[in-house]
């Protein structure tokens, strides 16, 4: 009965060993939520959180695996940076597998766990999520040199860049990169729900074409 808050419920959950289980549901509510996308006529594609035990245990691996196939390369997954310190054998044959039948790998909160770079080469990854608070430090000369360090970096390993915690026109403007970013914050919405998801979506659609449209003329 006592309202507990993300951190202290996830922690409490790795406690009892219960984070496997859960990344099975979660990734089966995101597949649902695609099938009733499609339903609707409509695809966006999802990213889950996976802990490295799903990950590195064969078994749980398996059930992962036979979840996210039902999506059809709709549903990827993210691991941070810690995640791949790990069994470096078993992460090799979960990222094979999970590019088998169409999901990615994504880094989340790059930057701030244990040093990923002497990691990125080992492993097939697919993207990086830069952390919020490489772009709250942008306010800095430093800031600003490290974000681009970072940008420049990501471009060299030819990585898909998705730019976590922007939420101001200025934020985004600061970012400067030669290659397609995503990003991810309250710049455009907050969250929604996946009913919600698709009106937004549709709503956005025709003004996004007509700046498309301009910047092409």
């Amino acid at each position: 009965g006592k309202q507990q808050t993300p951190l202290e419920f996830l922690r409490w959950l790795a406690q009892a060993d219960l984070m496997r289980e859960v990344d099975l549901w979660v990734a089966k509510q995101a597949v649902l939520q695609c099938h009733a996308w499609r339903k609707a006529g409509f695809t966006l594609p999802l990213t889950v959180n996976v802990t490295s035990g799903t990950l590195t245990s064969e078994s749980y691996l398996d059930k992962l695996v036979k979840v996210l196939e039902q999506a059809g390369g709709q549903v990827s997954v993210e691991l941070t940076e810690d995640a791949l310190v790990e069994d470096a054998q078993a992460l090799h044959t979960a990222f094979d597998r999970l590019h088998a039948i169409g999901s990615k790998v994504y880094i989340d909160d790059f930057g701030t766990g244990y040093s990923a770079l002497s990691y990125l080469h080992q492993f097939a990854i697919d993207a990086v999520k830069i952390d919020r608070s490489f772009v709250q430090a942008q306010h800095s000369e430093r800031g600003v040199q490290v974000m681009s360090g970072l940008l420049r970096f990501c471009e060299a390993l030819d990585l898909q860049i998705i730019v976590e915690g922007v939420e101001t026109p200025e934020q985004l403007a600061a970012l400067d990169s030669s290659a397609e970013l995503i990003v991810q914050g309250w710049l455009y919405s907050k969250a929604l729900s996946g009913e919600d998801m698709v009106a937004f979506a549709r709503h956005r659609a025709p003004a996004a074409a007509q700046r498309d449209n301009a910047a092409a003329t």
